[in-house]
């Protein structure tokens, strides 16, 4: 059986009042899975993918402007880009 079936079962059988930190022990145990890939547009009507790793922390982003300018950008653990790619890049 599917393990976010399961837990929704067993939450299911909990009083009201302890359902919510049944989850958040699932989710501080590391039992549930997280989103760790969006894909939207950004603030500037260009679009975006960006992957997350395990603690959720954007570690790679690939970007499109509005105007067709791609990049591909690597950030550190902090958040900070430690390398980005462009088509003009020399790397």
């Amino acid at each position: 059986m599917d393990d976010i079936t399961r837990f929704g079962e067993e939450a299911g059988k909990l009083p009201q009042a302890q359902q919510q930190a049944y989850w958040t022990r699932l989710s501080e145990q590391g039992r549930l899975s997280k989103n760790r890939i969006w894909l939207g547009n950004t603030g500037d009507r260009g679009s975006a993918l960006q992957l997350k790793d395990a603690q959720c922390r954007v570690r790679m982003q690939l970007l499109v402007s509005a105007d067709g300018k791609a990049e591909i950008r690597m950030l550190d653990g902090q958040g900070k880009v430690a390398k980005s790619i462009t088509p003009a890049a020399n790397d």
